[in-house]
């Protein structure tokens, strides 16, 4: 891997030379002996020293000691969290005070030593919530039963929320992760997108039901070492569903197509139209010669005539339909927390079905590798994330709903990006100016010691990305960057914007950029069963006119193309100007 001069200048001018050196070396780079060929290994010499990764502990009481930014006490001293007046995450017996997560995504290892370090070693990192990713999927290992609980997988789990707790840290919780979610098919099972768990949900009885007996057995067990089931934990700040099961996103995703969307939407096209007289009324030459009602094949994702609009309404509809019912389903299994759901796309469509959720968890990275999972052909274009005017920022600002939180538990500039030392300046900094109320890069910040080499995600053993998080402990948590005291409110009406822009594409670039200067959001009017939404008063409402296309980018992440670069920009900054906003 060769470092190009403009990055090696850049990073030499931010005194950040010591960190590029680490990271050549743990990336197994050095200039190659001219005229050889095949693979060449990293030495160390005057200019290149390898970093010293065999002990990554924090010490207490050192420089990287930021457990002063997790309050004392155990998780749930002030009661459950809940969203209050103002729209922002706080606790039952403090609901005027807004609370922050700053989060480690982590789970404890299969073996329970080391349990109570590793506990300690998030809280002297500054963390104060654990989203433990894949839960699903640990507790089912070695199982050979469908939604029979590994025994020893479970004491490892409560061993370590009890650790966690003791020393005030929460948890967010994902129902489900996994497409074989509570299956005896590992996640990573090239069997397990077959399941189909996050698709089936929105149409499948049968899916449903297991979907909720696995999570009861999840929220119902009392975990000995704390005496409380997790529906009745204030550890717990907030539930999500499922992780990633928005339809415009799973459907791009050649793992995860499920075919049989198309009859549940037939379904919806039959309560719609009636007949096929109908519908070829409404559809006119975008229903192909002999298609009817019954057999229509499902209409293309990046469609802009109105069977394509008419999909993009069904997916509303079942999104609607499907959160409400899990929240129901969680609510009568005694869960008191928010919920949530679709923590991903950024298109309008996604915006204006989440109305129903009481906050919006979006996820976002710059440069996602794209190919085989961690194989050989997987690929980075190299972007810089300043590059593209902090796309990763706008990305998810312009999905935030004015009035509700916004959180973000899932956030990346993956090795071996170039340009992932910018993280902290770009994501961390813009989540303080906009307010949000959570923040984890993904994943596994916490190791005692380094791997042999960095890989994407692993962000313990990544210097640069470590870097990241230990800037957004002060940038974010701390409150080192102050939030917009303005916001402009985008507009989405849920009757008529299907008609007038291919919702499944997101909001234009040249609005997006206002997320820089000033406090973003959307509201979405007209749509049913809106979730309670806190009273504000916006400084300039927009309507949207134009859109950016929504690429999938390998099995894990969505990204806004900016066709203008947002070069009409300049006069809506001209306008809040004018509104001394800026």
């Amino acid at each position: 891997m060769k470092i190009p001069a403009q990055l090696f200048n850049r990073l030499s001018r931010w005194k950040f030379l010591p960190l590029l050196a680490a990271v050549c070396a743990a990336c197994n780079s050095s200039a190659q002996t001219p005229g050889t060929t095949g693979e060449w290994q990293a030495v160390a010499n005057d200019q290149w020293k390898p970093i010293d990764q065999g002990d990554l502990r924090v010490k207490p009481g050192s420089a990287l000691d930021f457990s002063f930014l997790v309050e004392k006490g155990v998780a749930g001293q002030h009661g459950f969290a809940f969203i209050n007046r103002k729209g922002e995450f706080a606790f039952e017996k403090q609901p005027d005070v807004p609370v922050r997560f700053f989060c480690a995504p982590q789970l404890a290892s299969s073996d329970s030593a080391g349990i109570e370090e590793l506990a300690e070693q998030i809280r002297l990192a500054g963390y104060n919530v654990v989203r433990p990713h894949f839960l699903d999927d640990f507790l089912m290992k070695g199982s050979t039963e469908d939604l029979v609980f590994n025994p020893k997988a479970l004491d490892t789990w409560e061993r370590y929320t009890a650790a966690l707790k003791k020393r005030g840290i929460y948890l967010c919780m994902d129902a489900t992760t996994s497409w074989s979610a509570y299956t005896t098919i590992s996640a990573w099972d090239p069997k397990a997108s077959a399941v189909r768990l996050k698709s089936r949900l929105y149409y499948d009885p049968k899916m449903r039901d297991h979907w909720e007996k696995g999570v009861r057995q999840l929220f119902e067990h009392v975990n000995p070492y704390t005496g409380v089931a997790l529906k009745d934990e204030p550890q717990v700040m907030a539930v999500g569903l499922r992780n990633e099961p928005g339809f415009n996103f799973i459907l791009a995703g050649v793992k995860a197509f499920d075919p049989d969307i198309v009859i549940p939407f037939r379904k919806w096209l039959k309560k719609n139209y009636a007949t096929t007289a109908g519908l070829r009324n409404a559809w006119g030459a975008s229903l192909k010669d002999g298609e009817m009602l019954d057999t229509v094949a499902l209409p293309s994702l990046k469609g802009k005539g109105p069977d394509t609009r008419d999909l993009q309404r069904y997916f509303t509809d079942a999104e609607r339909e499907t959160f409400l019912w899990g929240a129901k389903k969680l609510r009568d299994m005694g869960v008191r927390v928010p919920v949530y759901d679709y923590n991903i796309e950024g298109s309008i469509q996604s915006s204006i079905a989440r109305d129903v959720m009481p906050f919006v968890d979006n996820h976002a990275y710059s440069d996602h590798p794209s190919g085989p999972w961690l194989q050989a052909g997987q690929q980075i274009t190299q972007e810089n994330p300043v590059g593209t005017g902090c796309s990763i920022i706008r990305w998810i600002t312009s999905t935030r709903q004015w009035g509700r939180p916004l959180t973000c538990t899932e956030w990346g500039n993956p090795f071996w990006n170039q340009w992932r030392h910018e993280g902290a300046f770009t994501v961390a900094a813009y989540a303080a100016f906009q307010n949000w109320q959570f923040l984890g890069q993904h994943a596994s910040p916490i190791a005692f010691s380094g791997r042999g080499s960095i890989t994407p995600f692993q962000v313990a053993s990544d210097p640069p990305a470590k870097a990241n998080e230990r800037m957004a402990a002060f940038l974010f948590v701390r409150g080192d960057v102050q939030p917009s005291t303005h916001k402009v409110e985008v507009k989405l009406d849920a009757n008529t914007l299907f008609d007038k822009l291919p919702t499944q594409e997101a909001i234009s670039s040249e609005i997006t950029h206002l997320g820089l200067v000033t406090g973003l959001g959307v509201r979405v009017y007209g749509g049913p069963d809106p979730a309670p939404r806190a009273a504000y008063t916006p400084d300039l409402m927009l309507m949207p006119s134009g859109t950016e296309e929504v690429l999938t980018v390998g099995e894990g992440a969505q990204q806004a193309v900016d066709r203008a670069g947002g070069k009409d920009t300049g006069a809506l900054v001209s306008k809040l100007r004018a509104k001394q906003i800026l």
